[in-house]
């Protein structure tokens, strides 16, 4: 089917839908619709409208992580709150991986737990400071493009997203490289999109690093295979970075909240305008139960089907 076959037959298949829920309403104004419920129903549905709430809702969003970290981005209060949320997003990542994993899990293993605990603690310490710095760069940008239009509100979330992510991979990196020198990070575009997949991949693992005891000798074994030979390792480091990098990365859900408020909030104020539009033109007092279905209809309908005309090249 192509798209014009598409669009046709979709929108023939919600207008025949519409128009047989339809005839409900109308039965429904034959019978009440002169009565006191049906025109108290018509005018609520004369003083519809969203913006005054929607409104405050928005300008709450915007304030919002100011009334929880404090007004200063680099404060006292604001590291203890960073790090009082990056180690909630570790609880949690923590009773997930419990949850997948069960008795497989690392946390539940005397020798990966205990390692993880006594040798390499200060990785957390590491992972708490590149969160807090994310915290702040997500808060610089909200307070950017507070007073902003879409596109700088979506631009922001971009930057924060890749921001975020580039912010631990090179301060992490850096972290890992002064303990354990060359060989133990890589900088470069193609190791950090593996590192990021890997660590969404591994996301409740421990990430591993080992160095032979002593020199080893690899055997090909003729089918492009290799054996190896006095092959002792011992580990030298073990950490869950996917988790770290997780509670990291979580820190923009506060932009992604207020740019989500914003979009909502245009969103029902076009919805608001059409709606008012069309009551006016409406025989709300006459027909109620009609007259609200129907552009209900119009207004939830005809969008689902502008939204499945944008996205059916993806699924077809």
């Amino acid at each position: 089917m192509n798209f014009t076959s598409y669009a046709a037959t979709s929108l023939a298949a919600i207008s025949g839908a519409m128009l047989a829920f339809l005839a409900v309403p109308k039965l429904a104004d034959e019978v009440f619709g002169a009565g006191p419920t049906a025109q108290r129903l018509a005018t609520a549905a004369k003083q519809f409208d969203l913006k005054p709430s929607f409104s405050k809702a928005y300008v709450a969003a915007t304030y919002w992580s100011d009334s929880v970290y404090g007004p200063k981005l680099f404060s006292w209060r604001a590291l203890f709150v960073s790090v009082g949320v990056s180690l909630t997003w570790l609880a949690i990542l923590a009773i997930a991986a419990l949850c997948a994993d069960g008795k497989r899990a690392w946390m539940l293993n005397p020798v990966f737990a205990g390692a993880v605990v006594r040798q390499f603690w200060y990785f957390f310490g590491i992972g708490l400071v590149i969160d807090f710095i994310s915290v702040s760069m997500t808060r610089a940008l909200l307070l950017f493009a507070v007073d902003k239009g879409s596109v700088a509100k979506a631009l922001a979330l971009v930057l924060d997203l890749v921001g975020s992510a580039v912010l631990f991979y090179a301060l992490y990196g850096l972290a890992k490289y002064a303990v354990y020198g060359g060989g133990s990070q890589n900088f470069s575009a193609t190791d950090f999109g593996r590192s990021v997949s890997n660590w969404f991949d591994s996301l409740y693992n421990l990430q591993l690093i080992s160095k032979f005891l002593h020199d080893a000798t690899l055997v090909p074994d003729g089918l492009g295979n290799f054996q190896i030979l006095n092959g002792e390792t011992e580990i030298v480091y073990a950490f869950p970075e996917g988790m770290i990098f997780c509670a990291s990365l979580l820190t923009t859900f506060w932009i992604a909240v207020h740019i989500a408020a914003y979009w909502f909030l245009k969103g029902a104020s076009q919805i608001s305008a059409a709606a008012q539009a069309l009551i006016k033109e409406a025989s709300l007092s006459t027909k109620p139960f009609l007259s609200i279905s129907t552009i209900a209809c119009i207004l939830v309908l005809i969008p689902c089907w502008l939204v499945s005309l944008a996205v059916w090249p993806y699924f077809r």
